[in-house]
């Protein structure tokens, strides 16, 4: 079976190079460079676990080092750099970072993750790999915030109703827009009040006490 980047597998080591060595699973063959076997012992015939990426020139490559993501498995990654023509990168724990698509990103780029932010993402592989952060398919929990709680959660969506919001705890809340004034960007951390709860999940404010007072009192100005 072909092995597909974005994945650990056990491959056999078949022979040393110059440079490196090649693994095997005994139809393919992986190049793996020494800056990636990390100065660990390694001989003919061992069988490590290898991960599988595509190198700067878009090959198939190994590395022993342990991603923090991969294929499958959604996780929490760290923005370490930003390029305006290509998106944002992301520590995925190994010498490569995984690139956050402009693509996938908002059209306003003051809307995209600053380094440092931290957004849970999946990793795509169409003849690459990329990041894409979740959303309620990928990630969904059963637990009950009670209404009147302020929780913090990351920013993950920003349409043109308002803000989808993932807590520490996997728990979704959608804020209108009408419920948040302050700048907001993809991988922000925010305190919400959660304020309703429906089928569709729950909802809640970024607008502090006092300050929602006043915009229902300008709704209600609004409306007479």
């Amino acid at each position: 079976m072909e092995k597909t980047p974005g994945n650990v597998y056990q491959l056999t080591v078949l022979r040393k190079t110059d440079i490196g060595y090649i693994l095997t699973d005994q139809e393919q063959e992986f190049f793996l460079h020494n800056n990636e076997s990390f100065s660990k012992t390694i001989c003919v015939d061992d069988t490590v676990d290898a991960f599988l990426y595509y190198d700067n020139q878009g090959r198939i490559a190994a590395t022993l080092s342990t991603p923090n993501l991969v294929l499958g498995l959604p996780a929490r990654l760290k923005v370490v750099s930003i390029n305006t023509n290509l998106g944002v990168f992301m520590d995925m724990g190994i010498s490569k970072d995984i690139l956050f698509s402009k693509d996938d990103l908002p059209l306003n780029q003051a809307e995209w993750p600053h380094v440092g932010d931290i957004i849970f993402v999946k990793m795509i592989h169409k003849n690459r790999l990329t990041a894409k952060v979740v959303n309620k398919i990928d990630i969904h929990s059963d637990q009950e915030v009670p209404l009147k709680t302020e929780v913090s959660g990351i920013i993950h969506n920003i349409g043109h109703a308002g803000l989808n919001i993932l807590t520490d705890d996997n728990v979704w809340i959608f804020v209108h827009r009408s419920m948040f004034k302050e700048a907001v960007w993809i991988g922000k951390r925010v305190d919400v009040v959660v304020t309703n709860q429906s089928e569709k999940g729950y909802s809640g404010s970024m607008i502090k006490q006092k300050e929602s007072k006043m915009v229902d009192d300008e709704i209600l100005f609004y409306n007479i």
